[in-house]
């Protein structure tokens, strides 16, 4: 073998398990070496393999200012064979994984321009499902379930006089949180937290006096609902559409109108508030003792 064609040739330290599977190509008149290194199969190596990995592999010619050519890496018949299986299987993955309900947003909730309300009214009744939870339920055919309420309570671990009642879409204790409501007993204010939102009551509900029988509950987008307390029924209004009805004696009923539907996260929210307010002790009987609640009591109905 001449000197020259020896100085050409491609020196690749590497195993000798490995020689076997390298190859050199030499063209005349040229002194290019092209090195085809095959890529070895990373899923056929064990996982605690403490097997250090090849050296790269070096390529030395006589001619300095000739380029270097690195072939593309090769992969066996064996390993492309079982690629579409592997992709398939991922893609699978991937779809089961990523299902979303047709009529819902990503948080959960669903969407108004999906959701078909009930063209007729509908009236629910308040279940008692757990020591500190209820459900809101309704006999009338044709209600979905995204149209039911989960509505329990706990209290603020700093201040457990201060109670927070969490108001869920659906009739299970882990639905999508609609609302959540800190009232009580506490220097701090009562707020409602809503779509990631929190205000303070007195931007969400006002009234005239303590003794008036009308409420304007603030929605946070421009609309105002009024609820007209009376003792036997509550009537809620948005201007002058009739929005629902509730009765707040046992057992206590809420009908919603057609109208109604659109709004009846809003509704349940206003609901759990008013009632507190109604079933909280006299101002004229707890006296200054009133001042302790950080939302407003009620001495009695009366007109305006």
């Amino acid at each position: 073998m001449s000197a020259a064609r020896r100085h050409s040739m491609a020196v690749v330290p590497t195993p000798t398990s490995e020689k076997k599977k390298r190859f050199s190509f030499f063209r005349r008149q040229s002194t290019t070496v092209v090195t085809i290194v095959p890529v070895v199969d990373s899923s056929r190596e064990s996982i605690g393999s403490n097997r250090p990995p090849s050296p790269p592999a070096s390529t030395y010619t006589t001619a300095p200012s000739s380029p270097v050519l690195r072939a593309a890496s090769v992969r066996s018949s064996t390993s492309s064979s079982r690629s579409p299986a592997r992709a398939l299987s991922v893609n699978q993955v991937l779809e089961d994984s990523i299902r979303i309900e047709p009529a819902t947003h990503a948080d959960g909730l669903p969407t108004y321009a999906t959701a078909a309300y009930p063209t007729l009214a509908a009236t629910y009744s308040f279940i008692r499902s757990s020591p500190f939870a209820m459900i809101l339920s309704s006999d009338t055919p044709g209600i979905s379930p995204h149209r039911l309420y989960h509505i329990s309570i706990g209290v603020n671990i700093w201040m457990p006089t201060m109670t927070v009642t969490t108001i869920r879409r659906g009739t299970r204790e882990n639905g999508p949180v609609v609302a959540s409501i800190e009232l009580g007993i506490s220097s701090s204010p009562a707020t409602v937290t809503m779509g990631g939102v929190c205000r303070h009551l007195d931007n969400v509900i006002f009234r005239k006096s303590s003794t008036s029988n009308s409420r304007l509950y603030f929605t946070g987008d421009g609309k105002t609902i009024k609820w007209k307390m009376d003792v036997k029924s509550w009537q809620v209004y948005l201007d002058t559409t009739h929005l629902a009805t509730f009765l707040p004696d046992a057992p206590r009923k809420l009908t919603l109108q057609p109208a109604g539907h659109r709004l009846s996260d809003h509704i349940m929210v206003a609901l759990v508030i008013l009632m507190r307010e109604h079933l909280t002790p006299l101002a004229g009987i707890t006296g200054d003792s009133a001042q302790l609640f950080n939302y407003s009591t009620h001495h009695s109905y009366r007109d305006e």
